[in-house]
């Protein structure tokens, strides 16, 4: 059989045959890259860890070594978050940490530069905005401290260091043994026991445990509620007595709750006084004060007006 082909057919059939190769080629390696990038998860311990997608480290720790200023850096332009550390259950979103007792090295570091406008650091909702472990006083210790470090001591004492030095000036901002800061109010009647009428007087060895909590008016009714406030440590108050009977008699006025006598809020020295003094004392977590009677066959009326409290 006479083959009528001519040479230049057989090299457009090569030409063809070798295109439809490279086309061949070319869409297995494609097929092959979108399946790499296009991937959900990669495992960290068994490959390279891909931009875009989820990588899945299972039990693996990912760790960046490296002797430049920065190890790593994240920036957006997108006006969110660069970073953003989230934990479940009880773990911790974002962890950092002074592995060798450096002075001066910090585990997280927040930076506002230049004229920038921002926070350097923000907390928003959840339990509470900050959590500070309590530790033993550096003023115990010759370790250097600077001016502006905040620490919440073993002894309960919240503390500011207000002077560089070993171990620098510190001054407390709250503890346990302290009522807080003071918040004056417009002079507020919170009792009166001659209302409503007729009253009940007090008299020796007596007490009456009594609420401070809110205003009460010319008849005995609470008129505003809550001046002073729940959370309340301790109030400033004027302490009057009226009427008074016999010639040896004090009120002495202590936390909610607490009867013994240590020492005496006012004291009179006669019959039908009426006498006022000012002082601070410490409320239970009722907001409550306990007033205690004393002295030889006396009584009293009395009054308290808050003037401001502790918080």
């Amino acid at each position: 059989m006479t083959d009528h082909t001519t040479e230049q057919d057989r090299a457009a059939r090569r030409t063809s045959r070798r295109h439809l190769l490279r086309l061949t080629g070319a869409a297995v390696a494609t097929g092959a890259a979108v399946a790499l990038v296009g991937a959900d998860t990669a495992a960290a311990s068994t490959g390279a860890m891909q931009y875009g997608a989820t990588n899945d480290a299972g039990t693996s720790t990912t760790i960046l070594n490296s002797s430049n200023f920065e190890t790593f850096r994240a920036v957006s332009t997108s006006g969110q978050y660069a970073v953003s550390g989230i934990s479940s259950g009880n773990g911790v979103g974002i962890y950092g940490k002074v592995s060798s007792p450096t002075v001066n090295s910090w585990a997280v570091w927040g930076d506002v530069t230049g004229a920038a406008l921002g926070y350097p650091l923000a907390a928003t909702g959840g339990q509470a905005h900050m959590y500070m472990s309590p530790y033993a006083s550096p003023l115990n210790n010759a370790t250097f401290h600077l001016a502006g470090e905040v620490a919440m001591f073993t002894d309960g004492g919240l503390r500011v260091c207000v002077t560089d030095g070993f171990p620098g000036v510190w001054r407390g901002v709250a503890s346990t043994a302290s009522a807080g800061a003071f918040v004056p109010i417009s002079p507020s009647r919170v009792y009166d026991s001659r209302k409503p009428l007729p009253g009940s007087a007090l008299s020796t060895g007596q007490n009456r445990t009594l609420s401070v909590a809110n205003k009460v008016d010319g008849n005995g009714a609470i008129s505003v509620a809550n001046i002073v406030p729940s959370g309340a440590t301790a109030i400033a108050y004027n302490l009057t007595v009226v009427s008074t009977v016999g010639t040896n008699g004090y009120l002495a006025v202590n936390e909610g709750g607490n009867t013994t006598v240590s020492a005496s809020a006012i004291n009179w020295s006669a019959a039908g006084l009426t006498l006022a003094n000012a002082s601070v004392v410490q409320l239970n977590g009722s907001r409550q004060v306990t007033v205690i009677c004393g002295g030889t066959a006396t009584s009293c009326h009395f009054i308290i007006d808050v003037v401001g409290y502790y918080l």
